[in-house]
């Protein structure tokens, strides 16, 4: 498994265990999910659409989701229409997780 984690807490040549990096992952998940939760409160957001707003979240940060959003003023189509364009100018990897967001924005459950 590869993680990756930044931030005050992150030291030069630092190691940690498999165990403290899930137990990171884990808090930061829960802190873009509170993040979209709290930002997205206008939308009525169904399972699939919170799990890709807070995709989203994590990887972009609520600044990017405030964009994505157009603070407050988008629905889930509109956002859903505008999400492709956060690629970081064509990265392989963002296109592929965007289109993956989009179509989980799209899911009807």
């Amino acid at each position: 498994r590869c993680y990756g984690h930044y931030g005050a807490d992150v030291k030069e040549g630092q190691t940690i265990t498999e165990k403290e990096a899930e137990k990171l992952l884990r808090q930061e998940l829960d802190d873009a999910c509170k993040k979209t939760l709290k930002y997205c409160d206008y939308l009525k957001l169904n399972q699939s659409q919170l799990d890709s707003l807070t995709s989203f979240t994590f990887n972009g940060g609520l600044g990017l989701l405030q964009k994505l959003t157009g603070y407050k003023t988008r629905d889930i189509n509109e956002i859903a229409n505008h999400i492709e364009a956060y690629t970081n100018h064509g990265l392989k990897g963002l296109i592929i997780r965007r289109s993956e967001e989009k179509e989980m924005l799209l899911k009807e459950e």
